[in-house]
């Protein structure tokens, strides 16, 4: 596969993957103002945008941390590259460029999710039932993934759609991780109501119940971080990523006979680092360093492994940074 096509897919699976997780954070917490007005409403908001990493992009642009504001930045702000609205752009710009190695049915998935959202009055919308936004934009997702994977061939294409969307999960997760729960651990909170909004944000507050136990950092920690089961634990993403990296090395070792190969490629080194280091890491370490400081160590982590990534399949040096993609990124439409 081409390498440009390779990473047109995988920034639409990461695309992808950060739209509903946008949705969610937002939807979470405009949730917890609305029913916890005590709260301080500018740092539940700031909070926000560190966990979506458009802290330092808002600021340069706006003084006022409020609902409108940062709801207006994250949802329907063109300028902004994280927004919903952009995610959406990029997502439908991405599959489009590749339509001759998806399904029609994924193409067209994306394509109705592109027309339903820019169909509405987004910003009335956010003002009279935000809610409903943010779920039709999840449920939507959701739904383009559910088809991928049951439309699309088992090849070279998926696997870097579905690398794309695992990386990008291992990596918000881990944010919520360093940002809102960080936040509570730092104040000692513990039971269900304060950890709520840190569970829901991750889809995990029902498989953390029936854990049966106590709510606190960490508990949530083991699950978010370590269980080989729930498939938004940065374990579980890391695993799955790295069957896909795998299987997409021994495809280009086979198209490659005759060639020598490098043993272990750079790629399958830092990833495979990665999996040991979740596959065995112990959660009492992670609270001795704290949730922050493991959230940032892990996310350099990810770095490392994005840029092997961009050095293999995709024929360049990445800049480390995970927001948008490096080459061709943003196109118009056309």
């Amino acid at each position: 596969m081409l390498a440009r096509l390779a990473e047109d897919l995988y920034w639409a699976g990461r695309y992808l993957e950060r739209l509903q997780h946008t949705a969610r954070v937002l939807d979470v917490t405009t949730e917890s103002v609305l029913t916890s007005p005590q709260v301080d409403q500018r740092e539940i908001w700031e909070r926000a945008l560190a966990t979506l990493v458009l802290e330092h992009a808002f600021a340069e642009r706006h003084t006022a941390v409020d609902g409108v504001t940062v709801t207006g930045f994250c949802v329907i702000d063109g300028a902004n590259p994280g927004s919903v609205a952009s995610l959406i752009r990029a997502l439908r710009e991405n599959v489009r460029r590749v339509r001759e190695l998806v399904s029609s049915e994924l193409w067209e998935s994306v394509n109705d999710l592109y027309l339903r959202f820019f169909a509405t009055n987004v910003r009335r919308d956010l003002d009279d039932h935000p809610a409903q936004l943010y779920g039709f934009v999840k449920s939507a997702a959701h739904a383009v993934i559910g088809v991928a994977v049951e439309t699309m061939s088992r090849d070279d294409a998926a696997q870097f759609f579905e690398l794309g969307i695992h990386m990008e999960r291992a990596g918000t997760t881990t944010r919520v991780l360093g940002t809102q729960a960080a936040a509570l651990e730092r104040r000692d909170k513990t039971g269900l109501e304060a950890w709520a909004p840190v569970l829901r944000t991750c889809a995990a507050r029902e498989t953390f119940v029936r854990t049966g136990r106590p709510a606190d950092a960490r508990s949530v920690a083991t699950l978010l971080l370590f269980s080989p089961v729930f498939p938004r634990s940065v374990r579980y993403s890391i695993g799955v990523a790295n069957a896909h990296v795998t299987q997409l090395l021994d495809a280009a070792a086979h198209a490659a006979t005759g060639i020598a190969l490098e043993e272990h490629p750079l790629v399958a080194r830092r990833i495979g680092r990665l999996r040991g280091r979740l596959d065995y890491g112990d959660v009492a370490e992670v609270m001795t360093a704290g949730l922050a400081a493991t959230a940032a160590s892990l996310e350099a982590d990810l770095r490392a492994v994005h840029q092997a990534l961009a050095e293999r399949f995709f024929h360049h040096t990445a800049s480390g940074d995970l927001q948008v993609q490096e080459v061709r990124s943003m196109e118009p439409l056309r």
